[in-house]
């Protein structure tokens, strides 16, 4: 895909000399600038990515024009970027990077841990195991926090490949 004279500005504004290495973590434009190509995509049926893009080049302008980067500027940009994030995510159902890992793994990570605490007790409740319960809840958590990242990184493939991920 080609890209629109739109984004490479932003792009551009972003390789300037006046960025210090710690103001480019700060700002991460990379998540910006993948955040602005939906936006890009997005506009043409949305009307508040329209907005967005608007505001975005407002924000693009004032980082060309200022010789040196002042917090005012900074607190608008970040402002911004949270908008875009929390609309991309709410209203066009985009996912973070990881999120279904994440999730998958905690809820693995429990059900391992209730189930392993259901199987102590059913096999502990007539005869002493050879298990205490700390072995077996540390075994059965472990077992179903893998269980859970497998089903979760299966589930973030398909929204990389679905093409709904954030950034």
């Amino acid at each position: 895909m080609e890209k629109s004279e739109w984004l490479t500005n932003i792009e551009k504004t972003f390789q300037n000399e006046k960025f210090t290495g710690f103001q480019l973590r700060s700002y991460r434009p990379d998540r910006f600038l993948k955040m602005s190509e939906r936006i890009y995509d997005f506009q043409k049926n949305c009307e508040t990515c329209r907005l967005f893009q608007k505001e975005t080049d407002d924000i693009i302008n004032q980082l060309q024009n200022v010789e040196i980067l002042s917090e005012s500027v900074f607190q608008i940009y970040i402002s911004l970027f949270r908008k875009i994030t929390e609309h991309l995510r709410f209203h066009h159902h985009l996912k973070l990077p990881h999120y279904y890992s994440s999730v998958f793994t905690l809820v693995g990570m429990i059900t391992g841990l209730i189930t392993g605490f259901l199987i102590w007790y059913i096999f502990n409740k007539n005869s002493s195991s050879i298990f205490d319960i700390k072995t077996v809840l540390m075994i059965a958590g472990f077992i179903g926090l893998l269980i859970g990242r497998i089903f979760g990184r299966q589930k973030d493939r398909k929204v990389i490949n679905l093409k709904k991920r954030l950034f």
